[in-house]
């Protein structure tokens, strides 16, 4: 396994006083450091994606699938 070779995800969710709160986070196999990660407070694909825009800003791979 390389860096940037495999990324994983999770969401979570936190209850706070206001609501629910998700959290999305990209998290580089190889280093097993979050390389991106998006919180708001509703759980959609927008979300995910920003996650992963904030990954590929962070990392710039040369290579990447979805």
């Amino acid at each position: 396994l390389k860096p940037n070779e495999l990324w994983v995800t999770d969401i979570t969710q936190h209850r706070t006083r206001e609501g629910w709160l998700y959290c999305a986070a990209v998290l580089d196999a190889f280093s097993r450091r979050i390389v991106g990660w998006s919180i708001d407070s509703t759980q959609d694909s927008t979300l995910v994606v920003n996650a992963l825009d904030m990954a590929i800003r962070n990392r710039r791979p040369v290579k990447y699938r979805v």
